[in-house]
């Protein structure tokens, strides 16, 4: 059974993985959820509900792109209803 501290280690991964495959800075990322920046922490919230489900790093990228896209059809859409 993982301790702690490795399970932090690994959650830490996988979220690194993710965001780098999503080509977004981790710098810029890290600042944006400890700024609780809108984007970021949703991306974040994603991503840890699907490192708890387990979710193997390349199904999690397609999740994510799919629902960033979908994200963004609703934001221009939501923002042209003016």
């Amino acid at each position: 059974m993982a301790t702690n501290e490795e399970n932090s280690t690994n959650k830490e991964k996988f979220t690194r993985e993710v965001i780098n495959g999503l080509n977004i800075d981790w710098h810029s990322f890290t600042k944006g959820v400890a700024n609780n920046m809108r984007y970021e922490t949703m991306l974040n919230n994603w991503i840890q509900k699907l490192y708890q489900k387990k979710f193997p790093k390349k199904e999690a990228l397609i999740l994510i792109n799919k629902a960033r896209r979908f994200y963004y059809i609703q934001s221009s859409n939501m923002s042209t209803d003016v």
